[in-house]
């Protein structure tokens, strides 16, 4: 009985046992091709696992059978979203739109998407179009202040813009560390450095573990000639940059995380590919030659033009033959 094994797919789901889960709903699945609850969960089940390929083939599946429905489609896109299939995610997130012209979502989505494959235009544009159909997500507030941050560093016109959204992402959601950092940042590019300093600070409240925050703090403290810190900011780049990116910076998660419907949503950004600070930015500092070989080795000549851009390095001395 196909119905009994996707209820009972239900059941193990609700006690945390995945694989038994999965198990009942491929049963169920391969009992009757046609239970598209089944093969719908089934496929987000298995992105949640990390099975990103199998999900995609599941959800292409449920297209096939239900092409009119617009989280269908915002389903499959996420997932080549996740797969780093970009230009498909977006072609993903089109069909969605299309079949549901207001699904902020789906604008969002596609924002993601184009930042991704650096269309750092047309991301603002999805972006402000989410904005404009739910101006009550926080989310979507700090996509465009982030971006305008990012990619307008030098526009003061574009910052001021940032900082407009960004207030109003933490108005809407106090808690939400990226909209602070995120503010902060803004608040630097127009040289209001007291305002970022405050802002990231909060941010780190918020969300201690985030080591970039405290290193972008350092930055701005600097920039105020606020030296009470600096030592501790140094400590941190020599242990940031001792055995080169720290492994914690450079994992990128897989999995596809679901929401119940009516559940909030998670302001808790996943960890990217990230350097903290830049290690170009580190060479003007008095690092060990452990260190600087190890930016040396990871960014070879843009270091080496970098490096000479800047006065003599007051690093540990070379050791002595044989010694």
């Amino acid at each position: 009985n196909p119905d009994a094994q996707y209820h009972a797919g239900m059941a193990q789901l609700q006690v945390g046992a995945l694989d038994k889960a999965q198990r009942r709903w491929e049963k169920c699945v391969e009992l009757a091709p046609d239970h598209i609850t089944a093969m719908f969960n089934l496929a987000t089940l298995l992105a949640e696992r990390g099975n990103l390929v199998s999900a995609a083939t599941m959800m292409d599946r449920v297209i096939k059978m239900q092409p009119a429905d617009a989280d269908n489609h915002k389903t499959l896109a996420i997932l080549r979203f996740k797969q780093n299939l970009n230009e498909d995610a977006i072609a993903g997130y089109m069909r969605c739109i299309r079949a549901a012209p207001l699904h902020s979502d789906c604008y969002c989505g596609m924002g993601n998407s184009f930042v991704k494959i650096g269309r750092h235009e047309e991301a603002l544009d999805a972006y402000t179009a989410a904005v404009n159909i739910n101006p009550q997500e926080p989310g979507y507030l700090n996509n465009v202040g982030n971006l305008l941050v990012r990619h307008q560093r030098f526009n003061s016109t574009a910052q001021q813009l940032a900082i407009k959204y960004l207030l109003g992402a933490i108005e809407l959601d106090g808690g939400y560390a990226d909209g602070y950092f995120n503010l902060g940042e803004a608040y630097s590019a127009v040289h209001l450095h007291d305002e970022a300093m405050s802002a990231i600070r909060q941010a780190m409240m918020l969300d201690p573990e985030r080591a970039d925050y405290k290193c972008t703090l350092h930055l701005d403290m600097r920039k105020l000639c606020d030296w009470s810190d600096f030592n501790a900011y140094t400590s941190d780049l020599e242990r940031l940059w001792q055995e080169g990116t720290p492994a914690g910076m450079t994992e990128r998660s897989t999995s596809v995380a679901t929401r119940k419907p009516g559940e909030a949503k998670s302001r808790r950004r996943e960890k990217e590919v990230t350097m903290c600070p830049s290690p170009l930015d580190a060479l003007s500092y008095g690092l060990s030659l452990k260190v600087l070989r190890n930016i040396a080795e990871g960014h070879g000549n843009e270091a080496r033009h970098f490096a000479l851009k800047h006065p003599v390095l007051h690093t540990t001395p070379w050791p002595l033959a044989g010694r």
